[in-house]
């Protein structure tokens, strides 16, 4: 795995267990589930936020992912340019349904075009990096 192959002995933190219903958005569980995630963002606890794509919109219009640009130089930008998602003409995720099939097995929300961001606060933004590359399979 990821961890193994780069010698990485940190773990990063990755988001994609609690829902959030944006339907029922007043609905306890998903109010409860909304402000745990947002909490965890904004205090660095997450590194990464995996979504449908309507949730991640959401996140991000919150200002609690990383704009891409501040991760990325301007080749791996270009390399990974298939991939990216965009809220108000700003690079903030990276759709998912092209990623490598071992990060695809262990993901939730396959089947709602899911899109993955680094939160903004995270403090292993190099490691994250590294991450995204890995599983979208790209020589960068």
């Amino acid at each position: 795995g990821f961890y193994e192959q780069k010698n990485i002995n940190s773990e990063i933190i990755i988001e994609d267990e609690l829902i959030v219903d944006l339907d029922n958005i007043k609905e306890l569980t998903t109010a409860e589930n909304l402000q745990v995630i947002i909490t965890r963002m904004t205090c660095g606890e997450l590194d990464l936020i995996e979504a449908d794509e309507r949730t991640f919109k959401y996140y991000a219009e919150l200002e609690t992912i990383a704009d891409l640009r501040d991760v990325f130089d301007s080749e791996q930008l270009q390399e990974l340019n298939n991939y990216i998602y965009y809220v108000d003409e700003i690079p903030v995720g990276l759709t998912l349904e092209n990623a490598s099939p071992e990060f695809k097995e262990n993901f939730l929300f396959l089947e709602s075009n899911p899109v993955i961001g680094i939160a903004d606060m995270s403090e292993n933004k190099e490691i994250v990096e590294e991450f995204l590359i890995y599983i979208f399979e790209t020589e960068i």
